[in-house]
């Protein structure tokens, strides 16, 4: 029988020849991509998902994150703070599986809040179909006039699905302010009632600790100068670009107000609309922000402790 001397000495070798074992392993998995071996060698990311220690799951460890969900030509974000949890927009029709195979794999079954920032089928296209899939307690949607209240099919199913959910619905005001879990949130807009659409868009200024987020929808330039006019808060470390980084949006003073470190753009690759435009990805580059794209980046998650962010790559 080995003594207690001898015992943890022969732990230490193990231990030892353990580590040296990873750091080869390691140092292989970094290396063998320019090797040319003519077998496939797993990836980190391969690594990760067989034993569960995904990007995201790390991401989900933070006490707050927000997951720009790629949907496509289309916006789509998950907002979870602790144990409750935001959807903002749902994308067009056919993402529904995709959007709630994402909420399952982030151990949401229920939505505190849903915001429909504003009734285009880009925005609302699944989200009927997310809302009677799973219990959804308040929704935050811009108050129409009744010459813009959509006469399609996907809003119509929309407020269907409203009706039959039971769940509290919320206009959304300007100034209004709201906290999911430890983190607040302020509504910036809209400020009044808009011809176009695309400014009667809900924004929310999210809050947590000392770090802040800005989800824009798809407000253009007209909603962002009352934004501004309106004296609240903008500073932000992340903001989700507004109408998909379109022309109409983004203005070079807006962005200076906002003051973000990161920035993410939701569209679909190769859509028609030429989004992100390149006017708009050189001014938001040239202020030196850091910029994500679904088109090309996939999910993309950004969270934070309340003191620093880490990007993470979606599942």
């Amino acid at each position: 029988m080995l003594n207690a001397g001898k015992l943890n000495k022969l732990q230490r070798k193990i231990a030892f020849a353990f580590a040296l074992a990873l750091l080869a392993v390691s140092l292989f998995i970094t290396v063998a991509p320019k090797l040319n071996l003519p077998f496939e060698v797993p990836g980190w990311d391969d690594i990760f998902s067989a034993s569960g220690m995904t990007d995201s799951s790390e991401a989900l460890s933070m006490p707050f994150s927000a997951h720009f969900i790629d949907v496509g030509q289309g916006d789509c974000e998950l907002v979870i703070c602790g144990e409750k949890s935001m959807l903002i927009d749902a994308g067009e029709t056919g993402n529904s599986e995709n959007i709630l195979s994402y909420l399952k794999s982030a151990g949401v079954e229920k939505l505190d809040y849903i915001v429909v920032t504003h009734p285009h089928s880009d925005h609302i296209g699944s989200m009927a179909e997310i809302i009677g899939s799973m219990p959804v307690e308040n929704v935050i949607m811009p108050r129409l006039s009744e010459e813009n209240i959509p006469t399609t099919k996907v809003y119509e199913n929309l407020l269907i699905a409203l009706k039959d959910s039971g769940a509290n619905i919320i206009a959304a005001e300007c100034g209004d302010e709201y906290t999911l879990g430890d983190a607040a949130f302020t509504v910036l807009s809209p400020v009044k009632q808009y011809e176009d659409l695309n400014n009667m868009s809900v924004v929310l200024h999210f809050t947590y600790g000392g770090i802040s987020y800005i989800f824009m929808g798809d407000a253009e330039t007209e909603a962002e100068k009352d934004i501004i006019k309106s004296g609240l808060e903008l500073s932000s470390d992340v903001i989700k670009i507004g109408h998909h980084g379109s022309d109409t949006s983004s203005s070079e003073k807006f962005l200076r107000q906002v003051k973000p470190r990161y920035a993410v753009v939701s569209c679909g690759a190769g859509n028609s609309y030429n989004h992100p435009n390149a006017k708009i990805v050189n001014r938001i580059t040239s202020l030196g922000v850091s910029l994500f794209r679904t088109d090309i980046d996939g999910t993309v998650i950004i969270a934070t402790d309340g003191k620093s962010c880490k990007t993470f790559k979606g599942v």
